[in-house]
């Protein structure tokens, strides 16, 4: 009996490399074995014969008069241990260590083809026939299996169109031909609403309805706060103590934009899509610019006081983005920034006693 316990070894590949003349009387089987999931999976040439290299280390690190690779022997190659071990297994000559840790489980799998979906034709990087968006859209009881009226392809329809065409009308912005365009992942925002999009308004919204309605009979009227480039300030206060009390608008419905104000409200949406932000990046700068920009305008630049006041507003509120964009195009006051090394220096002062101050000072 052995006095110690089975070392773990170290294989590498040039290991390998010193036996790969070396025969086996079960090496038919193994490369039958080898071309049957080489063909079953669609994998190339080139992975038969890295396969067959490694191959070569398990068998030959067996005891004298054993048929069978112990499954501790996998761990301890090199490289392309699952792949060495689904061989062995579909030949028969593996033996299995169950509770040993070392079991490879994503072996036992078939491969599978990554795929889009059938349906919305959205990738998501698996092999699912069917998105995770399209499969709970066809298990609405309300769904009717129909060829579609616009694509004419039969899937779960809603209003008569599937999925996808309702993503892409929903899409869809301008009056002009409608464009198909594929996208990631399968998630659709506006289709798990009671109508799918904004796309029909002609369908009745009541949400929409209200909101047009109100704005017919509460018309916006522009703020009697804009700031003129002409314009004498009664008070002059520097950036640096710059405060307004914006808190108090807040809650407020928000003027009308003045022409000016709402081109450069346009200029940064088209700026934050060409910079690719995420919905949520644009959503909350877009705010906090179109919020000063309706209760100031854009004529006279804006304080950075008040971009920063406007964000503190909550995490639905920011001007990270809106700061730069302002100052590249001239329309913005920055703030006092302090020489950090004065700034300390101050500091210092301050907990010196008052006597004290004209002498340290010089």
């Amino acid at each position: 009996m052995a006095l110690l316990p089975l070392l773990s070894r170290t294989f590498t590949r040039e290991h390998a490399q010193r036996i790969a003349d070396r025969s086996f009387p079960e090496m038919a089987e193994v490369l039958d074995a080898v071309e049957r999931i080489r063909e079953r999976r669609g994998l190339s040439a080139g992975w038969r014969f890295s396969v067959t290299e490694v191959m070569m280390l398990a068998l030959a690190s067996r005891e004298a008069g054993e048929r069978l690779v112990d499954e501790y022997v996998i761990a301890e190659l090199p490289r392309m241990r699952p792949a060495v071990a689904s061989v062995l297994k579909e030949a028969g000559l593996l033996r299995r260590r169950l509770g040993s840790g070392l079991a490879q489980s994503a072996y036992q799998r078939e491969w599978r083809h990554m795929v889009s979906c059938e349906h919305c034709l959205a990738w998501a990087g698996d092999a699912k026939p069917l998105c995770d968006c399209c499969r709970e859209w066809a298990r609405h009881p309300g769904r009717t299996t129909s060829p579609c009226e616009r694509c004419g392809r039969t899937w779960p329809l809603k209003d008569g169109k599937c999925r996808f065409c309702h993503q892409v009308l929903y899409e869809h912005l301008g009056d002009g031909p409608v464009v198909e365009q594929l996208w990631y992942g399968g998630y659709a925002p506006g289709l798990n609403n009671a109508r799918p999009g904004d796309y029909g308004r002609d369908k009745g919204r009541r949400s929409v309805l209200r909101r047009e309605k109100i704005a017919r009979e509460n018309p916006r009227v522009r703020s009697a706060m804009l700031v003129s480039p002409r314009q004498l300030e009664l008070f002059p206060i520097s950036a640096s103590t710059h405060t307004r009390q914006w808190a108090r608008l807040k809650d407020m419905r928000l003027p009308a934009l003045t022409p000016q104000a709402s081109q450069l409200v346009e200029a940064f949406w088209t700026f934050a899509k060409e910079q690719q932000w995420t919905d949520m990046a644009r959503a909350v700068n877009l705010r906090t610019l179109r919020f000063l920009a309706a209760w100031l305008g854009v004529d006279a630049p804006l304080h950075e006081a008040d971009v920063r006041e406007v964000a503190r507003f909550g995490s639905s509120w920011s001007g990270r983005r809106v700061v730069p964009f302002l100052s590249k195009r001239g329309l913005l006051i920055p703030l006092e920034r302090t020489d950090p090394e004065q700034a300390a220096v101050e500091r210092l002062l301050d907990t010196i006693p008052d006597h004290l101050h004209g002498e340290v000072k010089v």
